[in-house]
């Protein structure tokens, strides 16, 4: 789900049968990482003029680990 606007992703999340959720940044910094690959590419105006797509530091994250992993 990359790409959704905040009204897409309250759709999606109550769809689930999520009763709360929290959405901390959609903008230029949200990143997708997983299976230890980058998802998304991140981009800002100037970014997509020089054609480069950084990654940005940010101060928080959601860590989602299976507590099944041997």
């Amino acid at each position: 789900m990359i790409g959704l606007t905040k009204t897409e992703l309250a759709d999606y999340v109550l769809s689930l049968g999520c009763e709360s959720a929290i959405n901390l940044d959609g903008g230029g910094s949200s990143t997708l990482f997983m299976d230890e690959k980058i998802i998304n590419n991140v981009t800002g105006d100037e970014d997509e003029a020089l054609g480069e797509h950084p990654i940005c530091p940010v101060s928080d994250a959601i860590v989602i680990i299976p507590n099944n992993i041997e």
